[in-house]
């Protein structure tokens, strides 16, 4: 049969209702790279963006020569320079057309970071500073030499799929002011103003700051730009320069520091998904939920539920691995915490395995139980009985026969109460044979009866009575001959212990009268209670107490007058005095 379980777990295993999160390698690529920030924190506010950039310009028409940016090719189409001026100097070559530029950009705030952290859509200010590497000299020795300083506002559209980088895109617009040229005879410079803007697609590396929520990053940027100035005013009465078109590309280098694009506990939640951990994702899930800043509130119900589904099957899985590796009680622990509903397959799948695993833990030890203590192996087989039903029979069966030895034992150690306590465990297993434990209740019986039989002898008449008592609690019938020597017995102590035990007591009032106020009763009688006994006495000098069968037997012992006296309880009930 167990072959048969095996067999079947290891050929469907898991082909249940279990699922992934990404079912294809594809979706895992995808989620893992583009959707592992889902519930990112928004980058809230950039305080200072610093470019350094290196550009190349034409004319209106040159971002259709885009090709020359990498090559050596200086034909020029198009000119930047409106002139009618015949003289006016050639820019055809490449090196009178590159620019460097220092841009700051400042107060980047992100306005919708409590809506959503899709995109960070950034607006902020920036001021920019390009001019030319080399100079182009006019025939009379004035030089070409433009220079630009500008004033913009900015916005950023960021996407953040990495928390090690982001990538952006970037536009910008602002007033800027030119310097084209110095005039030798007037010491004046050609001026002019116009709009610029600015089109950027740039990326992003994060390095996380000293401060908990500040960022350092740095990064490329491929830049696409446009200036227009139609006003132009230049010295001396000339006109060289009718108006000034550009476009430009550029490529810059930044760095700066941002709050925020932090990963939140909802991201590592979504990781532990993608690697299919369902347990970790669902206590990290619902954490996130109670955060202060929540987003995709529906992503996460549903991830939530997706996850609360497929933690049986983890669990099951989690337990399979234990199983493999041989670590059985492993194995139970996480076996007894699936709670399943509805699912038919797995419920025979868990029932399985926990017979599977019970029946090996049972033949594993009945190889070795002769080396381990009765004890020990009653302990042992009491834990495993209840991992399967299908293997209690078989434990119970090994328990009655263990209860029957540890019986035995006690027996033997004249410890008759509790050798009667694992017969009548054996009993409970419903796998004993009845003749045999009624065999060992009869043994029980007779040495009880010769214990009774020798106290009687030694005039011990109250110990012998409590022998007689357990002596017919056991047996199976009211035994008649225990009966009357009970009747008997009792009938002898009344009678001689009455007048004694009111001597003793006399004596002991007597002795300790000094100590007794007048107004309590001072005669103790069999029957008597430990707490009216007590009032009269006083605290004891000794008290030893002991459990036996379902009574309580508790003995007290007085010094008066040099003498011990003792006296015997019964569930708090005076039966004997006597003393040393």
């Amino acid at each position: 049969m167990k072959k048969i379980f095996l067999i079947f777990l290891f050929l469907s295993w898991p082909h249940f209702e279990e699922t992934n999160w990404a079912t294809t390698r594809f979706e895992a690529f995808w989620k893992s790279t583009f959707k592992q920030m889902t519930f990112r924190e928004p980058i809230d506010f950039l305080p200072y963006d610093i470019r350094i950039g290196y550009y190349e310009y034409g004319g209106s028409n040159y971002f259709n020569e885009l090709d020359s940016f990498l090559s050596d090719n200086d034909n020029l189409e198009s000119s930047p320079y409106n002139s009618s001026d015949l003289n006016f100097p050639d820019i055809a070559n490449k090196k009178f057309r590159k620019m460097i530029a220092l841009e700051i950009d400042f107060l980047r705030y992100n306005f919708f970071k409590d809506k959503q952290n899709v995109v960070d859509i950034q607006f902020g200010f920036g001021y920019r500073l390009y001019k030319n590497i080399n100079k182009v000299t006019f025939s009379n020795g004035d030089y070409l030499n433009p220079e630009f300083n500008e004033f913009n506002v900015n916005g950023t559209f960021i996407m953040q799929f990495n928390p090690r980088y982001y990538n952006y895109l970037y536009y910008s617009s602002g007033y800027t002011r030119a310097s084209f040229y110095d005039n030798n005879i007037t010491n004046s410079e050609a001026k002019g103003s116009g709009i610029s803007n600015h089109l950027g697609l740039g990326m992003n590396f994060i390095i996380p700051g000293n401060q908990e929520k500040s960022n350092f990053h740095y990064g490329v940027e491929l830049r696409l730009s446009s200036l227009n100035i139609d006003n132009i005013d230049e010295p001396n009465n000339l006109s060289r320069i009718d108006d000034f078109n550009m476009e430009s590309i550029g490529l810059l280098f930044s760095f700066g520091v941002g709050y925020g694009g932090k990963r939140t506990l909802g991201d590592v939640a979504y990781s532990s998904m993608l690697n299919n951990n369902y347990i970790d994702a669902y206590e990290k899930l619902k954490l996130y939920k109670k955060s202060s800043r929540t987003y995709n509130i529906s992503e996460v119900n549903k991830m939530i539920q997706f996850s609360k589904k497929q933690i049986p099957y983890q669990l099951y899985n989690n337990a399979m691995a234990y199983y493999d590796d041989g670590e059985f009680k492993e194995a139970l622990k996480l076996l007894k915490k699936i709670n399943y509903k509805d699912d038919i397959d797995l419920d025979y799948k868990i029932n399985s395995i926990k017979y599977i695993i019970a029946d090996k833990m049972l033949n594993n030890f009945i190889k070795i139980e002769n080396e381990q203590s009765i004890d020990y192996r009653i302990q042992y087989y009491n834990d495993i009985k209840d991992i399967s039903p299908k293997i209690r029979k078989a434990v119970n069966k090994r328990l009655s026969i263990l209860y029957l030895q540890k019986g035995d034992y006690l027996l033997g150690n004249n410890n008759y109460e509790e050798a009667y306590e694992f017969y009548m465990y054996s009993k409970t297993t419903g796998e004993h044979n009845p003749e045999q434990i009624k065999i060992k209740l009869s043994n029980l019986i007779i040495v009880t009866l010769n214990d009774a039989y020798s106290f009687l002898e030694k005039k011990e008449n109250v110990i012998a009575y409590e022998k007689l008592f357990f002596a017919k609690n056991i047996a199976d019938n009211n035994n008649e001959y225990i009966s009357s020597l009970m009747n008997f017995l009792n009938n002898r102590i009344k009678t001689i212990k009455s007048e004694k035990i009111k001597e003793r007591m006399k004596a002991i009032i007597k002795d300790k009268e000094t100590f007794i106020p007048t107004q309590i009763k001072k005669e103790i009688l069999i029957g008597d209670s430990y707490i009216k006994v007590v009032d009269i006495l006083g605290e004891p000098l000794d008290e030893i107490s002991r459990g036996k069968v379902n009574s309580i037997y508790k003995m007290i012992k007085y010094s008066i007058n040099n003498k011990i006296y003792r006296l015997f309880f019964k569930d708090d009930i005076l039966i004997d005095i006597d003393f040393e």
